[in-house]
This record gives C-alpha cells, sequence and structure tokens, in this order.
C-alpha cells in the first residue's frame, strides 16, 4: 500500500513542467530503503519519465538485485536503464554504471526477453553516446555459443541501422562501420549457426544504406556469398540489401544480370519473405537502374510480368502469415504491455504492403519505363484471368489491369476503356468482396489514365455510380476502396463541381456504417472535398456533426475506442476555409484534441497508436490560431497553449519525432499570429530549438526548429531574441553544414535572410560560407521556389560588400541573377530591385564585372545584354 502511494505521488511530480526536486528526491529515498519488487509497470514507466539523473543511483540499485530477481522485476529494470540512456540527460561516466550493471544479463540472464532489452540498452547507449565499449560486450556475446547470441546480434542490427542517422562524429561512425561489417563477414560462412548467418546478413544488409567510403563493396560481397543460402529468412534479407544498395546507386560491375536473375528466381521462392523483397526490386531499381541494369531488367520483362501477376493471386497462406493492409480485418494495434514498443525484435518483419500490393506497385513501375512491353505481356494474360471461374484469379487481373492504367499507357489503352468498364460493371456484380474492392481501386486508377474521357458527363456518372456502390457495401474492405477511389476523383483533373452534392450526400450513410480504417476514409474524403471543391459551410458542418456521431457509437460499442484523429485532420482543413463559422456547432472536434493533449500532459503516454492523434491534434492547435488568431483564446487558455508547446517541443523520443516536427510548427504558427502566448516562455524556447540536433533523424524536426527561429526573429521580443543571435546563427550555419535534405535549406534562406535584419553586426562574420551553401543550392534549372530569390536579395542587398569576399559566390550569384530576370513568373517589382542590384555591382568594379560576365554561358550572357547589364 504504501508503495501504491509513493508511485502516484511520484506520478504526479512527473507529470507538472515545474518539478520539486526535493519531494522527488525524499520520494526516491524512501524507495530505495524499502524491498520493493517491481511489478508495477506504472511505477516503471513514471519513474524513468523524470529523464533525469535523480533516479540513477535508485535504478542502479535495482540493477544490481537483477541476477537473483523474477523475469518480470528484471524485464522493468531492463526497460527502465533503457529509458534512462535514451533520456539523454545522463552523463556518460554516470551512464558506464548502467552499462556495467546491464553487460552481465547479456550474457548471464535465462531470459530471453531481458537478453533483448538488455541488448537494445548497449546499442542504444553506444549510439547515444558514441562510444565504442558496449559494441565490444555485444561483438563477445553474439561470438559466443551461449544463449544470448541472438539477442546481441538484434542489438548489432539495432547500431548497423542508426549509425548512419546519428548525431555522431563521422569518425566513430566510420570505425562502427566497419567493424560491423567485418565482424559480420566471418561469421556468415556457411558453417556458421543459423542465429549467426542471419544475424551477419541482417547486419550486412542495413550497413547498404550506410555512406561510409569502402563499405558498400565489401557489403556486396557478403550478400552475394549468402545468396545461394538454403533458409529462407537470410535469403529475404539478401533481397532486401540489394534493393539498399540499388537506391544507393551502388555499381554491380558486370554483375546485372547476375542479380536481376536471383531476383527472378526469387520471385517463385515459396517463402513470402523471399517472394516480397524480390517483387519490390523492380520498383527500386528502376529510378536508379542506368545503362547495363536497366538494359538486364529491360531484357527480362516476359519473365518478370507473369511472375508478378502470379505473386497478385491472394493465397491463404499469405493471410495466414502476415497482417496485410488489404484485409478485412480492423486494426488491432499495439499489444498494452509497454514492452512491445521497448524490446521490439529487431528480426520480426513488417510491411507497409502486402506481397500482392508490391507486385502491383512494381508493375506500375516496370509499365512506365518500359510501356508497349509490359501492355503487350499483360493485356493477354488479363483477358484470359478475367475469363477465368475462379475468383482469385479474376482478381488478380483486375489487380494487373488496374497496375497498368497510368497516363504513360494512355495512347495503347484509351481504345480499350469501354471493354474496361464493362469488366468492372461486372466485377461489381460478383459475390467474391475482394473482386469488387479491387475492382474499386481500378476504377481510382481510370481516373489518372482517362481523365479526358471522363469529361463526358454520362460516363463520369457511370462511374461515379459504381463508386457509390463500393462505398455502400456490406463488406469493409470495399467501403474503404470505394471512398479511397472517390478522393482520387476529387483530387485528379477531372470536374467534379457538378457533383459534390450528391457525393457529399453519398457520405453519410457510409459514414454511419464505417468503422476503424473505413472510418478515416470516410473523413479523408470529406477533407479532400474541402480543399479541392467549394462547399458550403452547413453541408460540411452535417458531416462533422455525422462523423462525430458515428465516432461515439463507436466508442460505446467496441473494446478499443475509434481514433479521433481523422476526424481531426479533416476538421483542419474544414478550417482553412471555413474557419470561425464552424462554430459553435462543431467545436467539439476541438474539445475532443484539448482533451486529449491534457491526457498526454500528463501521462505522457507516446505509445505507436496514440502518435498520429497526437500530432494531429497539434497541428489542429496551430490550424486554428493561423485561421482564429486571438478569438482562440475564446476556446482555450494560453496556459495551456504554452504546456503544449513545452512538452511537444522537447519530446525527444527519435520513434515519436513527428510529435517534434508538429510541436516546432504550433510554435511557430503561435509567434505569428498569437505571439502573447508564447512571450513568458520566450527564453526556454528558444532554448527548445537550439538543443536539437542538427542532423536529427527526423528532417522535418530540424526544418521546422529553423523555420520557428524566422519566427522568433520577426514576431518575438527584439531584445530577448536579439541577445540568442550569435547562439541562433551558429545553430543555423551547423544545421547547412549537415546537409538535411531539399527542404531544409530552402526555410533557411527565409530564417537566415531575417537574423540579418535583427542583428547585422553578429551575423554578417558568417554570411560568406552560408552564401556559398546557399548559391550551390541554388544552381539548377528547375530552381523556381522563389522565396530563395526574396530572401538573398534580402541578405545581399543588407550586406552587398558579402559577395565581394567570395568570387565563387558572385560567380553563382551572377548565374542566379540571370534566371530572376528571364523568368517571367517572378515578379516584375523584385525583378526590377534585382536589376538595381546587379547594376550597383557593375558600376562598383567594371573589371570584376567584365570577368564574370565573360564567364558566364552564353544564354546568360544573352539575359544580362538584353537587360542593360552586358559588358
Amino acid at each position: 500500500f504504501r508503495f501504491q502511494a509513493w508511485s502516484h505521488e511520484l506520478s504526479r511530480h512527473c507529470m507538472g513542467m515545474q518539478r520539486n526536486d526535493a519531494n522527488v528526491q525524499r520520494l526516491l529515498s524512501s524507495l530505495s530503503s524499502v524491498e520493493v519488487r517491481l511489478t508495477s509497470k506504472e511505477f516503471a514507466l513514471r519513474t524513468a519519465e523524470l529523464s533525469d539523473p535523480s533516479v540513477l543511483p535508485y535504478a542502479v540499485h535495482v540493477f544490481s538485485c537483477m541476477p537473483d530477481a523474477i523475469p518480470e522485476v528484471q524485464h522493468r529494470a531492463a526497460l527502465l536503464a533503457l529509458r534512462l540512456v535514451r533520456s539523454k540527460n545522463v552523463d556518460v561516466q554516470s551512464a558506464s554504471s548502467i552499462f556495467a550493471a546491464v553487460a552481465d544479463v547479456v550474457l548471464k540472464s535465462p531470459y530471453k526477453g531481458v537478453q533483448k532489452t538488455a541488448a537494445l540498452i548497449l546499442a542504444e547507449f553506444a549510439l547515444v553516446y558514441s562510444v565504442t565499449a558496449p559494441l565490444e560486450g555485444l561483438l563477445s556475446a553474439a561470438a559466443s555459443e551461449l544463449g544470448a547470441q541472438e539477442a546481441a546480434w538484434i542489438g548489432l542490427a539495432k547500431v548497423a541501422e542508426g549509425v548512419e542517422g546519428s548525431c555522431a562524429p563521422a569518425r566513430w561512425r566510420e570505425e562502427v562501420c566497419r567493424t560491423l561489417v567485418g565482424f559480420a563477414v566471418a561469421h556468415s560462412s556457411a558453417g556458421r549457426p543459423v542465429a549467426s548467418r542471419r544475424g551477419a546478413v541482417r547486419v550486412g544488409r542495413l550497413l547498404a544504406a550506410a555512406d561510409v567510403e569502402g563499405c558498400r563493396p565489401i557489403v556486396l560481397a557478403l550478400l552475394g556469398n549468402m545468396a545461394l543460402d538454403t533458409d529462407p529468412v537470410i535469403v529475404g534479407d539478401v533481397c532486401k540489401g540489394f534493393l539498399h544498395l540499388v537506391s544507393a546507386g551502388e555499381l554491380f560491375s558486370g554483375q546485372e544480370d547476375v542479380l536481376s536473375r536471383f531476383m527472378v528466381h526469387a520471385m517463385s521462392h515459396e517463402d513470402y519473405n523471399v517472394r516480397h523483397a524480390a517483387c519490390s526490386f523492380w520498383e527500386v531499381a528502376l529510378p536508379n537502374a542506368v545503362g547495363a541494369l536497366q538494359e538486364s531488367v529491360a531484357s527480362l520483362i516476359s519473365e518478370v510480368v507473369p511472375l508478378l501477376m502470379c505473386n497478385m493471386q491472394y493465397s491463404l497462406e499469405n493471410e495466414h502469415r502476415f497482417y496485410h493492409p488489404d484485409s478485412d480485418e480492423e486494426d488491432t494495434g499495439l499489444s498494452d504491455d509497454d514492452s512491445s514498443s521497448e524490446s521490439s525484435e529487431c528480426f520480426s518483419v513488417r510491411y507497409d504492403l502486402s506481397v500482392r500490393q508490391e507486385a502491383a506497385s512494381s508493375l506500375d513501375s516496370l509499365s512506365r519505363e518500359f510501356v508497349r512491353e509490359v501492355v503487350t505481356e499483360v493485356l493477354p494474360r488479363v483477358e484470359d484471368g478475367l475469363l477465368s471461374r475462379n475468383s482469385e484469379q479474376q482478381e488478380a487481373a483486375t489487380l494487373a489491369l488496374g497496375a497498368v492504367l497510368s497516363e504513360k499507357s494512355a495512347s495503347l489503352l484509351r481504345p480499350h476503356l469501354p471493354a474496361i468498364l464493362r469488366v468492372l460493371v461486372a466485377a461489381f456484380a460478383q459475390t467474391a468482396h475482394r473482386l469488387r474492392s479491387t475492382a474499386c481501386w481500378t476504377l481510382g486508377r481510370v481516373a489518372e489514365f482517362a481523365a479526358e474521357d471522363l469529361s463526358d458527363p454520362h460516363l463520369r456518372q457511370l462511374v461515379l455510380g459504381l463508386l457509390f456502390q463500393g462505398a455502400h457495401d456490406e463488406r469493409a474492405l470495399v467501403r474503404r476502396a470505394g471512398l479511397s477511389a472517390i478522393s482520387v476523383y476529387l483530387e485528379s483533373a477531372i470536374p467534379m463541381v457538378d457533383h459534390v452534392s450528391e457525393i457529399m450526400e453519398s457520405l453519410v450513410p457510409s459514414i454511419a456504417l464505417c468503422s476503424g480504417r473505413g472510418f478515416s476514409c470516410a473523413a479523408d474524403v470529406l477533407a479532400t472535398l474541402v480543399e479541392t471543391q467549394a462547399v458550403r459551410t452547413d453541408q460540411v458542418v452535417r458531416l462533422l456533426e455525422a462523423l462525430g456521431t458515428r465516432l461515439r457509437a463507436l466508442r460505446l460499442g467496441m473494446k478499443k475506442a475509434a481514433s479521433i484523429g481523422p476526424v481531426i485532420e479533416a476538421f483542419e482543413s474544414c478550417l482553412q476555409k471555413h474557419g470561425s463559422q464552424l462554430f459553435p456547432k462543431c467545436q467539439w472536434v476541438l474539445d475532443n484534441a484539448v482533451e486529449l493533449l491534457q491526457e498526454w500532459i500528463q501521462s505522457c503516454n507516446t505509445s505507436k497508436e496514440k502518435q498520429d492523434d497526437i500530432v494531429a491534434s497539434i497541428d489542429l492547435l496551430a490550424a486554428c490560431a493561423v485561421s482564429l488568431k486571438m478569438d482562440f483564446l475564446k476556446f482555450v487558455t494560453d496556459a495551456f497553449l504554452r504546456q503544449v508547446a513545452a512538452h511537444s517541443c522537447t519530446h525527444s523520443r527519435t520513434a515519436a519525432s513527428a510529435i517534434q516536427a508538429s510541436g516546432f510548427a504550433f510554435l511557430g504558427d503561435c509567434l505569428a499570429n498569437i505571439p502573447t502566448i508564447i512571450a513568458p516562455i520566450e527564453e526556454q524556447a528558444l532554448d527548445w530549438v537550439v538543443a536539437v540536433p542538427p542532423k536529427f533523424g527526423g528532417q522535418a524536426v530540424v526544418n521546422n526548429a529553423c523555420w520557428s527561429i524566422g519566427q522568433f526573429c520577426q514576431h518575438g521580443t527584439h531584445d530577448v531574441v536579439a541577445a540568442r543571435s550569435q547562439k541562433l546563427a551558429n545553430y543555423c550555419v551547423q544545421v547547412f553544414q549537415s546537409n538535411n535534405g531539399t527542404e531544409t535549406p530552402k526555410t533557411m534562406a527565409g530564417t537566415w535572410a531575417r537574423l540579418v535584419m535583427l542583428a547585422p553586426q553578429t551575423v554578417v562574420p558568417l554570411t560568406p560560407p552560408v552564401l556559398d551553401h546557399w548559391l550551390g543550392c541554388m544552381r539548377g534549372p528547375d530552381v523556381d521556389d522563389f522565396v530563395w530569390y526574396k530572401a538573398l536579395h534580402v541578405v545581399v542587398l543588407s550586406h552587398a560588400t558579402l559577395l565581394r569576399q567570395s568570387p565563387l559566390s558572385l560567380a553563382r550569384f551572377v548565374s542566379v541573377s540571370s534566371h530572376v530576370l528571364r523568368n517571367e513568373q517572378v515578379d516584375e517589382s523584385l525583378r526590377s530591385d534585382w536589376h538595381c542590384l546587379l547594376a550597383a555591382f557593375r558600376d562598383q568594379d567594371h573589371g570584376l564585372w567584365h570577368q564574370l560576365v565573360a564567364e558566364q554561358q552564353p544564354e546568360v550572357q544573352a539575359v544580362l545584354q538584353e537587360r542593360g547589364l552586358g559588358v
């Protein structure tokens, strides 16, 4: 009883934003002095959520008792250690005591679950703190013949998976990659135990994604040597490893035919894993296929297409072994047991698409690259399948037909449109529900394939009538497919304005039947309708109320409550178009989102099944701030909004980075629209931003954090932000140097311009290298994002002498300027300002200008000459 009381009191301190450290220490001391059986899930979770070094003495005390404890105590203690390591708030010296306490468990514990969790602790410790000692422990355990061998390989796979995206020094990452790939090669021979061979190939294929010099050729040799292994798990991982190498652009040095033949053979393998990876290969390979590999794929079309179509046929074996997204069963979600998310089996296989869908996706890619060859192979087989009396063969043929319907194949297949529609009409009359579902999907593909033909209102009415029939079908699978296809038509170029009311009326009875993912599809249709069509507010309110009625019915009648996330996302889309007109009738959606976030703030429970709802709720608050501005405070308190900003922006678990990304977007939207909300916590919020690693696992987090810096510069308190301008500018330079994809540099364009205007004396010395990187990103002929131009103009206009410090930047600037001047889509006033800017450069130094213009391409010189800026 005392233990339960202490646990609940400790939980309350964990929930609050401002924790009373004295009370926490008192509680921990009391708990350490009592013999506690860690059978309480709540206590283990709450204590770990402190993410504070103050928990460490108690944790070490618990770990010292692990060898003699019951399995549940061992497992809970291991989970606590894992959470402490992931918190990143414990220094390396203190954290090493965790490593020392857990290392023996990896080798000695007789319990598989504890072994795996402990292996993950060592892996996370190595990645978070960039140390090699835990890696050595895993290598030793993997090389031994003790029971923890399999668990150790799981830990090594975790390291191999996370090393590329980690923030560790480049030298450490290279050392780890070379160590792992060498160890994998040494344990991949046929004489090794199957656990070692499986672990070696898994580590090898994960390292294929790592960009370390000299690593990929070794991985390629490793995969090639293991391709003939008899174990299906190993062959499946070999296939996935080849996928990684192809997507990374690795050259196969004359082995392209061997690789393609191997994948053709793997598509007929008896194991589902192998077939799944092999069917995925053609979709991944085509965008990266050049030279010999493309020729090899082209030569095998006549063999690949029949095998892909064969894998499209539904079978009971697939349903028995795996859950499919096109299954009739609803999502069951994760287990309530927290261990399912912490100590997941790294060797387990989870797919976003079934093998049937992968085969259809690859056939789609092939038909876009080799249109005539693929269509010639597919059509006779589709005809044979449709004439079959076997519903599975009919369904596979319909799936293959939909896969090749695209804009690329329109010229070849448009003459067959009447026959295609007759086939689909006949499919809707069949008793096999999977056939009806696939017919709905294929009708959705017709939107891309025959958009011009569907401008005929009679033909369009026929197609929509079939989709409405699917949306009201008795089977959930068919309803989902019908609703999804309706969304496709709304997003297409087909004129749908005359059918808006009809679609709205059709949605109401469909919503009354939906549950699970079908409920999400119905909400998506509403969101798409509002985004793409002119819909009256009263119609939107009616559908939102229908969704609310169904949601309440589902929560009352089902063991698992239906998700509010899809409704929140739909309401967000409606809010952007209809604003305050949706209140007060639809205020219940906002109230549900607020209630969900309050529960999250109090419990800090971010399970995978809750994460999407939390993200949707935060995004809704951001949309309300943009649409309602100060009126938003009529519905929520400013203290609550600050709590949401604090919890979401500091939510550092990599697995839930979407929450942190939404948090920074929300922070920026509040600054731009309701700055009084953030003013009391402005200094803390700036610290949240620069605490994000410049090269983070989720690029959206870095991108949104940088964007929020720009909002602070423009809308924050000038003195507060200017005082931190040096730290903010240094952080932005690190982001530039970290190569965070294409979106983040664009975001940084506006942010850096605002920093220059806010604190020129601080930011100007850092600008030349940023300009070099920036202009290098803009050199491409397809650059048409004018945010770049406007922001660059602000920087250069404020400090024109910066470009003169770097001839390379100046040459790139002149080249980009010609693109601005000749692009008629650029605002004329901006082009005029740019012209004046270039003229000023010319007048300051005619000799340098003569040299720069002479180095440009002829088309650039012509543009400058036309504008009076020639030599």
